[in-house]
């Protein structure tokens, strides 16, 4: 039995046009979405518990064309088998 494997190549093409979002929208939708929760580390070597509130953010305050986010963490960082809350 032959079997014949056919690949075909193609060229994707992707625009992406201008938009433009307000600091207002931005922190409208931080407050609705709320409290942001998630881990991260090694599986084995630490790990970090973290949840991001009260995020708000600043459009051009300082310089143009920059966007700082300022907020809250809680973390809470497990280490070799012990723990250290924030």
């Amino acid at each position: 039995m032959l079997t014949v494997l056919t690949l075909g190549f193609c060229t994707l093409s992707v625009q992406a046009s201008p938009f433009s979002i307000s600091e207002q929208q931005i922190n409208q939708y931080l407050s609705e979405k709320g409290t942001i929760n998630d881990k991260l580390g090694i599986p084995g070597l630490f790990s970090v518990d973290y949840a991001l509130k009260d995020l708000v953010t600043q459009i051009g305050q300082t310089e143009s064309n920059r966007v700082e986010m300022s907020g809250l963490v809680d973390t809470l960082i497990r280490l070799s088998g012990k723990t250290y809350p924030s």
